[in-house]
């Protein structure tokens, strides 16, 4: 703890140094560009290491297709890449300088103090608990549960009944022991085929392609859609690492190989990632019979299918059109 207060008192008096080298940093870093290209090269931009775009060249082929949706789509798509590449020049330009972190060097030092402070009190907190204080933490680590929300949750279980706790313990153990994925349209279920798969009531010339198993329910509410599924259970997104062998991709390519598959609809969410991933997938459909189509554009850009009204997710799968 000592050590810690010495580092912060001795940043604290360099503060004036600190200041200079943050100064030519932020030249340097400025002078900094990166270019990309989306579309096999039809639009390219150009940035500067404080994120500005200094240059879009777009193509006189992509002005004459007049598809205004996939020029905003590659834009972005050529922005995105140019910026994570000029972040990777600001890193490693970071890296070379003198007294590592700089501005944010005294500000890292704080930080690091604090959590010090934090996790001791946090640690002595589960020493004194068990149980409870594990527990808390575990809770805390689900979405949209804070620290309070998890406390509370701690202490409504630990009064309540011992077969309602017990019960809950059991479905959270069943649901990671006896749910897997559907072998045909790899959506979640406990048997080695899911029921919308098994009912013979089902149209399986028609398949709709989803991102993830709960775009499945909520299209499934509507009660519109009498065909089959097949979930992919992601999106490309290069940026994360997450490419096609991460998705169902090879599986959805199958079942239209079969012969059975007339249409194929992609329901992805309409955002870049989800474009890109439509895209994709119709590319490798392309030298098939399979008719490409994608659900109409009444869902707002941006969006999400799970929290889409069913009227919206109706009126997008009677609007579908060619892809």
């Amino acid at each position: 703890m000592f050590g810690q207060l010495g580092q912060l008192a001795s940043l604290m008096k360099n503060a004036g140094k600190i200041r200079e080298e943050v100064e030519k940093l932020q030249g340097r870093i400025g002078a900094l560009t990166a270019e990309a290209d989306a579309g096999a090269g039809m639009v390219k931009v150009k940035v500067n290491g404080h994120m500005e775009v200094l240059r879009c060249a777009i193509s006189d082929e992509l002005l004459k297709m007049n598809d205004r949706e996939m020029l905003e789509d590659l834009i972005r798509a050529a922005t995105n890449q140019a910026i994570h590449n000029v972040r990777q020049l600001v890193a490693e330009e970071t890296g070379k300088s003198d007294g590592p972190g700089l501005a944010a060097r005294d500000e890292l030092a704080r930080n690091e103090l604090i959590l010090g402070y934090r996790r001791l009190a946090e640690r002595t907190v589960a020493e004194q608990l068990g149980a409870i204080a594990k527990l808390t933490q575990e809770l805390g680590k689900l979405p949209g549960i804070g620290p309070k929300s998890a406390e509370r949750l701690t202490h409504f279980l630990l009064a309540a009944d011992k077969q309602q706790v017990l019960g809950l313990s059991e479905a959270l153990r069943a649901i990671k022991e006896q749910v897997g994925r559907c072998r045909q349209c790899c959506n979640l279920t406990e048997g080695d085929l899911c029921g919308m798969c098994r009912d013979p009531k089902r149209d399986a010339s028609v398949i709709c392609v989803v991102e993830q198993p709960r775009d499945l329910a909520a299209l499934e509410r509507t009660s519109t859609f009498r065909g089959l599924y097949h979930v992919l259970h992601g999106r490309l997104a290069p940026l994360d690492n997450v490419g096609p062998e991460q998705l169902t991709v090879d599986q959805l390519l199958r079942r239209v190989q079969s012969g059975t598959v007339k249409e194929v609809i992609m329901a992805t969410n309409p955002t870049m990632e989800g474009d890109g991933t439509a895209l994709y997938i119709a590319s490798l459909l392309a030298g098939t019979s399979v008719r490409v189509t994608r659900l109409a554009r009444g869902l707002p850009s941006g969006s999400v299918l799970e929290f889409a009204n069913n009227q919206m997710l109706v009126d997008a799968l009677e609007g579908r059109r060619a892809f």
